[in-house]
């Protein structure tokens, strides 16, 4: 297993973390690789995908999303309905480190907020939100667009729970989590060289 530490906002933005992220992907050397990400990480490893993809390199197995932060500036205005609803998040907070994260660059870049791109060409995707969460309303816009693009999601919408419940010890947490280790489990039908492709999605 490999857990990059990247640089984190207020010091350094998108042009120090991306690269990181990249170099420790780079730098794994497995048969079978599976990259994930909760919050700002899900971004990450949704951005590392997409670049991957852009340069024709191979995709990694799959990707594993936890609550993923997918556009820096939250502009969804049901967004700002679910702010009173999620203890773990706060959507002023986050705008403001979506701008220092974006500084020098265009918040809907790809790299910055990655729900903005073409979503074909990507590996199989698991991604996991709860309904209380401020992130939802992207989350459910990305489940739209990549259903368009053909890539095969498996989309876990828990009601009632919050931003990054799957990391708290309560039941809702222990069933996802036993989720992603059956995916870990299974062997993959195609190798690491094949990207994913338009299996139907998993209703959600």
């Amino acid at each position: 297993m490999t857990l990059p530490v990247y640089p984190l906002v207020r010091h350094h933005d998108h042009t120090a973390t991306i690269p990181v992220v990249q170099a420790a992907y780079d730098g794994i050397e497995a048969e079978r690789v599976v990259v994930s990400g909760d919050s700002a990480g899900g971004a990450l490893a949704l951005a590392i995908a997409q670049d991957l993809r852009t340069a024709g390199r191979p995709q990694p197995e799959r990707l594993v999303l936890y609550s993923p932060w997918l556009e820096v500036l939250l502009e969804d205005p049901v967004s700002v309905l679910l702010d009173e609803t999620d203890p773990m998040l706060g959507i002023a907070g986050l705008r403001e480190a979506g701008l220092v994260y974006a500084e020098g660059g265009d918040p809907r870049d790809p790299r910055i907020s990655p729900i903005h791109p073409d979503l074909s060409g990507l590996p199989p995707i698991t991604l996991f939100i709860g309904t209380r969460d401020v992130l939802l309303p992207d989350c459910r816009r990305f489940r739209s667009r990549a259903r368009e693009a053909g890539t095969e999601l498996d989309y876990r919408e828990y009601p009632g729970m919050f931003h990054n419940w799957l990391m708290q010890a309560i039941p809702e947490g222990v069933e996802a989590m036993n989720h992603v280790e059956r995916l870990l489990r299974r062997r993959p039908v195609s190798a690491r060289s094949a990207p994913g492709r338009g299996s139907s999605p998993t209703p959600g």
